[in-house]
């Protein structure tokens, strides 16, 4: 069923492919990092901390559904995109939440900080300002894309 824009029911438009295809802008664009796979900011406007979105740029329903290629290079991708997260926001650790809420593969990747409270994880971190910091969003995801074209994915897996 790749490559259709349309969710399962085929009645409404998959917000994922809006976003990878230009329909939808969300802060700071939609940045392609390869084999299928693109990154934003959230669209969340009530954040109160940076968190992105990682899914693959043709519709696919399920992780069952991802072409090889495609399957590999989240294996490649997701450790380089949470590295490169963990340091330009100064994280403790990332965390990677894969929901598929929406009918589209894709992965919330949220900080979370030293000083957060141990009883929230995930995307309850969200509503949560990060403790003692401040992160400017406005160059976040130029930032994320540099530190990615100056570390190109190994070849050997």
């Amino acid at each position: 069923m790749g490559g259709e824009r349309h969710n399962s029911a085929g009645n409404a438009a998959c917000i994922c492919c809006e976003v990878t295809t230009g329909v939808i802008v969300p802060p700071q664009g939609v940045h392609n990092i390869g084999s299928g796979w693109s990154i934003n900011r959230a669209l969340d406007e009530n954040a109160q901390r940076p968190y992105f979105v990682m899914q693959t740029t043709a519709h696919r329903r399920d992780l069952d559904e991802l072409a090889p290629g495609e399957a590999e290079a989240l294996g490649r991708l997701l450790p380089r995109v949470t590295g490169h997260l963990k340091r330009l926001m100064g994280a403790d650790r990332i965390h990677v939440i894969y929901l598929n809420d929406i009918d589209h593969v894709h992965l919330h990747l949220v900080a979370y900080f030293r000083g957060d409270p141990d009883n929230i994880r995930g995307l309850e971190l969200v509503g949560q300002a990060p403790p003692g910091r401040t992160i400017t969003l406005e160059k976040l995801s130029s930032q994320l894309m540099v530190a990615l074209q100056n570390d190109p994915p190994s070849t050997v897996l």
